[in-house]
């Protein structure tokens, strides 16, 4: 770089024309060499609009590319910058209390959504009801909860008991086929058989888990597979009454849509069941 140039630059800074940053930042630009370009550049400028009049140069450069004084000066381009990052400013907090606002309304609407479920979640404990655990308080009915064990011999006697071909399985997106696999719920596939109970608050709580609506309006499965669910598990419904014929199995793909609503369940069950059964410790 041209010594002079370097030596004005420094110059310029001992009279403190520029703030510590400013001069930081201006030296920064000089031993990068960036500084030498923007001159030629400017000399480019000059020479291409007929040369930097000599009574104005500064005003030449501010009429080009702006400067700290420009921007003080209503309507220009900096101002316009910051009008825009002070709005878009205000739009995130906006957004952001729109979101804020969203997820109440969902919670609210989850909550009423459950709440009117709580006559169906009970009639399905009293399906499949536990054994009566004795209650300390003599005068309080014993809470009664849902008995996994005997809902899930339930579903299994409406479930098939083999898969179709895999060219009939329509997956639940609804062009591809499923692959071949193991039904869950047979011999071959070794599942555990579930245990131990579900009580009121437990589906209380699993239901938003499988059925509440999303912030994009989606929903895991629809509240209609609830009511399937319960009649599937309803064991009047495995069991004709005489001179009729047993009820047909269920379809395979519907057949895995409530065997996972039921483990759904039975997993939202099992810490609880855990925890109760865990043994404390002895001294």
């Amino acid at each position: 770089m041209d010594d002079g140039f370097a030596e004005q630059l420094h110059s310029l800074q001992d009279q403190a024309l520029l703030t510590r940053k400013e001069a930081d930042f201006r030296s920064y630009l000089v031993k990068t060499g960036v500084a030498e370009d923007l001159v030629k550049l400017l000399v480019g400028m000059e020479e291409a609009d007929g040369g930097i009049p000599e009574a104005d140069a500064v005003g030449f450069v501010q009429e080009k590319y702006g400067s700290r004084d420009l921007a003080l000066e209503e309507g220009k381009p900096i101002d316009i910058i910051n009008e825009v990052i002070d709005e878009n400013n205000e739009l995130k907090a906006r957004v952001a209390g729109l979101e804020s606002q969203f997820a109440d309304t969902l919670a609210r609407i989850t909550k009423v959504e459950t709440g009117k479920r709580k006559v169906a979640f009970e009639s399905l404990i009293a399906l499949h009801p536990s054994e009566p655990v004795e209650a300390e308080d003599e005068e309080a009915p014993p809470p009664v909860s849902l008995d996994l064990a005997k809902m899930y011999a339930a579903l299994l006697a409406r479930f098939p008991a083999e898969a179709p071909p895999p060219e009939l399985i329509a997956t639940l997106e609804g062009d591809e086929f499923a692959p071949a696999a193991l039904v869950p719920w047979s011999a071959e596939s070794a599942e555990e058989p579930p245990t131990g109970t579900a009580s009121l608050g437990v589906i209380e709580e699993w239901y938003p888990t499988c059925f509440a609506m999303d912030a994009a309006y989606n929903r895991p499965y629809e509240p209609a597979l609830f009511d399937e669910l319960m009649s599937t598990a309803d064991p009047a419904q495995a069991v004709p009454a005489e001179a009729e014929e047993p009820p047909a199995p269920l379809e395979f793909a519907k057949a895995l849509q409530l065997h996972t609503l039921f483990w759904n369940l039975a997993t939202a069950a099992a810490p609880l069941g855990s925890a109760a059964a865990t043994p404390e410790p002895t001294e």
